[in-house]
């Protein structure tokens, strides 16, 4: 371990999520105690606030190389990360000729393709052959990389950083009682239901319930003033549903609890294998993280409203998912997922995905760290 003082500087680039970074920026300050991390971002760069909490966020100077050799020397970095695309290659050398280590991060060499029309050919490789280390997304990535800086480079395959989410909390002592009620009784979630969502859940319930009679549903709406609303709608439609607001809680006569009070939502992810995250069957799509859920085990299913983003591709491109468009669809889906190989076996799928990204975030900062390590007191 080093002690305090040393530098970090870290360039995002284009295709780089603030969040990605966020367990790589953990690591490396609990193996490096005091370690500065500065990010330089673009101006339109979003989730600032992600990292604000774990590193000084400023906007990155334009790229020319006066000003990145002022930059350097103000600033100081022991070392210098470039994560994504968009490289700033005028960084490169104002790093390698103060001795600064400079470490490509989560590279595909497709998103500087532009470079190929500024930069010569030749000048291009130059600088290419300048990073002390270049962690490719991809094999495809990595052998497009050794084409061009040389097969003695240290190229290697890190993949892709995952966009990690914090389960969120829960109380233990909760829990246990809850669990102890549904003991044995199939159970599944629907999160942040929207009022115009709860026909196609109700319908979902009744069909999945042909199978299984005991079936419980956790309701929470998207607005907790909504509850007492989806009590009235379920009821009118003949199911014992019951306000959490009210102290209910999942008893055996209990077919739907609709789970109203606010900050409750990782006791539910815990306890139920199936989750479906709402405000997703129509627009506007809801802010759901779906790595919430998969990181705690749950088999997913959404609509295919879901916002687009790094963790919902992630998760339909492993089969982590299940899309669907109606409550008859989600119905259909519950059924299949209320196999419990099935369920596992997605939900496997979830955790994997959620995982490789912890791996990829641990194998760079051990690489970032050995730098750090060589690094001159």
């Amino acid at each position: 371990m080093t002690g305090g003082g040393q530098r970090l500087w870290v360039n995002i680039g284009s295709g780089m999520q603030a969040n990605a970074l966020t367990a790589l920026f953990d690591r490396l300050t609990e193996d490096h105690p005091g370690l500065e991390i500065t990010v330089t971002a673009p101006r339109s760069f979003d989730a600032r606030d992600a990292l604000d909490r774990k590193a000084r966020v400023q906007t990155r100077p334009v790229d020319i190389r006066q000003i990145f050799d002022r930059y350097v020397d103000e600033t100081k970095p022991d070392v210098a990360v470039f994560a994504g695309g968009d490289l700033v290659l005028s960084a490169v050398p104002a790093c390698r000729e103060r001795g600064i280590p400079v470490i490509l991060l989560s590279a595909r060499l497709q998103d500087s393709a532009g470079l190929r029309q500024k930069w010569s050919e030749f000048r291009m490789r130059a600088r290419m052959r300048m990073f002390s280390h270049v962690l490719a997304a991809t094999e495809g990535d990595a052998a497009r990389f050794r084409a061009v800086t040389g097969p003695e480079s240290r190229v290697e395959v890190l993949g892709e950083l995952g966009v990690l989410a914090d389960p969120p909390p829960y109380d233990q002592v909760e829990y246990d009682a809850l669990a102890g009620m549904i003991a044995g009784r199939p159970a599944w979630s629907a999160v942040a239901v929207r009022a115009d969502e709860i026909a196609a859940i109700e319908t979902a319930q009744r069909e999945a319930s042909r199978l299984s009679h005991r079936l419980l549903l956790i309701a929470e709406p998207s607005l907790p003033s909504d509850g007492p609303r989806f009590v009235e709608e379920l009821a009118r439609q003949g199911w014992t549903a019951a306000l959490r607001s009210e102290g209910a809680d999942p008893e055996e006569e209990v077919q739907i609890l609709v789970a109203d009070l606010p900050g409750e939502r990782g006791l539910w992810y815990r306890l139920a294998p199936i989750t479906f995250l709402g405000s997703s069957l129509a627009p506007p799509a809801g802010p759901i993280n779906p790595f919430e859920a998969a990181a705690l085990g749950s088999a997913i299913i959404h609509g295919e409203e879901m916002a687009v983003t790094e963790e919902t591709g992630r998760l339909r491109n492993a089969g982590a998912s299940r899309i669907v468009r109606s409550g008859t669809e989600l119905g259909e889906a519950l059924v299949l997922l209320l196999s419990p190989d099935r369920c596992a076996r997605q939900a496997h799928r979830a955790w994997e995905v959620t995982s490789a990204g912890l791996e990829a975030a641990e194998r760079a900062a051990e690489v970032i760290g050995s730098y750090l390590e060589r690094a001159p007191a």
